[in-house]
């Protein structure tokens, strides 16, 4: 795991330099009063906790010298210490997969894809239930981490415990920075197809034996990732019970979101589905 530290000029030669002998250190020279600064932070500080490097944060203003010494310009600017010498990283923000791969590329193993692999490597071995604790340990470490939230949401849908599912969704929203983002809301329908789908052996009260059975293929289309067909399903109850007409709305919007807005099967069983309601 990573670490992070304020270095100052005191502080630097031994903090910074020395210590890059033992690991890679990432050293972002920022200053308060920049926004970009500010923005590329908090994924500075969340991803190197990942990897097995260090971060080193310098403040130009409270420690000039440091700045001159090694002709900052401009801010922020990352640079990569790395057996005692400081070399050229990065100027400016850059996105998370940019960031990830230098961090890669300096040897640093990521604690998230380790962790995921075991949770394969178990799941695999069917031990549902160490894979479970794994993606237990990896949401309360990395709770709003878009891959560890997409493995652990399928897996707890897949062993029939939507409850989890919904806390490991719910956790992902109280972090993340855009809580309407293409990604959530793909696991937003993936989730709230789950709940639709979810009915005890002998079936739902009410529905007649087509209906039902309509449903029954529906659902299990979705579950098989055949969203074409679960949406031809759940058009055919939508088109053939009015009794079932909301139910067969609401599981073909959550097929929508798990689609997305621009997919042509989106577009053109949106379309349906406003002709059979009005």
């Amino acid at each position: 795991m990573g670490y992070s530290i304020d270095a100052t000029t005191s502080t630097f030669q031994d903090a910074v330099l020395e210590a890059s002998h033992q690991q890679p250190i990432l050293v972002d020279f920022f200053a308060q009063w920049c926004g970009p600064c500010q923005l590329l932070k908090p994924t500075l500080e969340r991803v190197t906790q990942e990897y097995s490097v260090g971060l080193a944060k310098v403040d130009i203003d409270q420690s000039p010298e440091l700045a001159n010494a090694f002709g900052v310009e401009g801010v922020p600017d990352v640079r990569i210490a790395v057996a005692g010498q400081l070399q050229p990283g990065f100027v400016g923000v850059i996105a998370e997969p940019q960031l990830r791969s230098l961090l890669e590329n300096l040897g640093g193993a990521s604690a998230v894809e380790a962790g995921l692999q075991e949770v394969e490597a178990a799941i695999g071995a069917g031990e549902t239930e160490r894979a479970s604790d794994r993606l237990d340990d990896l949401l309360t470490q990395h709770p709003g981490d878009e891959r560890v939230v997409a493995a652990a949401i399928p897996f707890w849908i897949a062993q029939r415990q939507l409850h989890r599912a919904q806390s490991a969704f719910e956790a992902a929203l109280e972090v993340v920075s855009n809580p309407n983002s293409a990604f959530l809301r793909t696991l937003r329908g993936t989730l709230h197809l789950a709940y639709l789908c979810q009915t005890d052996a002998s079936g739902a009260r009410g529905s007649d034996p087509e209906t039902e059975e309509l449903k029954q293929l529906a659902c299990k289309a979705s579950q098989g990732h055949d969203l074409e067909s679960a949406l031809a399903g759940f058009l055919a109850i939508l088109e053939g019970d009015r009794h079932h007409q909301d139910q067969a709305r609401k599981a073909m919007i959550a097929v929508f979101d798990c689609l997305g807005d621009e997919h042509s099967l989106t577009k053109a069983y949106r379309k349906k589905m406003m002709m059979a309601l009005f």
